[in-house]
């Protein structure tokens, strides 16, 4: 199930395009909700409601889930239409992933219990799915698939670390956000880097006609 072209990391296959329309433009959107959010907190307005105390509320590694799990699901919500014709497991996959990490936004930002647990989970889950797939050969990595899957694993590897290290020192939290993104890009770019080998290695050894077999130190031993 190759899902996407073979132009490389910079590639955009066309069934991936509204992701790519969806990520130029939710990153600017969500931080002009939280600006507007913080603006009208700063003025104390009498109007300011549950949206308002909510920010307020949120601290970096909360923000970094709100930002990752919105934006995983908007880019999953828009990949559903262009997959749903030929592939339609996969779009409903899509649309499942979507609203568990709505879901987990939502949960975050009110502070719901177990917040960071259930964050880790599906944020984590998701990005593991697409490692998988990659690892697989189901997938080839695209500019799409790498930078949602950054955001997504970036924003895991916060709540991992913020929950394991600095649960009781918040104000260290700050240097895990710029931290976790080369990161998790870092590791991604190593997947999709095995991934390719070993599909260069099935080719090669496809191509030879022959596959070795396991056994065969063992055999030669014999022989001897």
């Amino acid at each position: 199930m190759q899902m996407t072209g073979s132009g490389g990391f910079f590639s955009v296959p066309s069934e991936h395009l509204p992701g790519l329309i969806v990520l130029a433009v939710a990153v600017p959107v969500i931080w002009s909700a939280f600006a507007s959010l913080r603006a009208v907190g700063r003025r104390r307005s009498s109007s300011a409601g549950a949206p308002v105390q909510g920010h307020e509320r949120l601290g970096l590694t909360a923000k970094a889930v709100v930002v990752g799990s919105i934006v995983g699901a908007a880019v999953h919500a828009a990949l559903v239409p262009t997959h749903w014709a030929d592939q339609r497991v996969l779009a409903v996959l899509f649309i499942v992933d979507a609203a568990a990490l709505l879901a987990v936004s939502a949960w975050t930002f009110i502070g719901g219990r177990h917040w960071r647990l259930a964050s880790g989970l599906v944020l984590g889950g998701t990005a593991a799915a697409y490692i998988f797939y990659l690892l697989r050969g189901w997938e080839t990595m695209d500019l799409v698939g790498a930078l949602t899957t950054t955001v997504e694993l970036a924003a895991a590897l916060v709540v991992v670390a913020a929950t394991a290290f600095f649960r009781q020192a918040p104000r260290r939290e700050g240097w895990l956000v710029f931290a976790a993104v080369p990161v998790a890009m870092a590791g991604l770019l190593g997947t999709a880097t095995i991934a390719g080998a070993s599909d260069t290695a099935a080719t090669s050894t496809s191509a030879n006609g022959s596959t070795a077999s396991p056994m065969a130190p063992y055999e030669s031993l014999a022989a001897a």
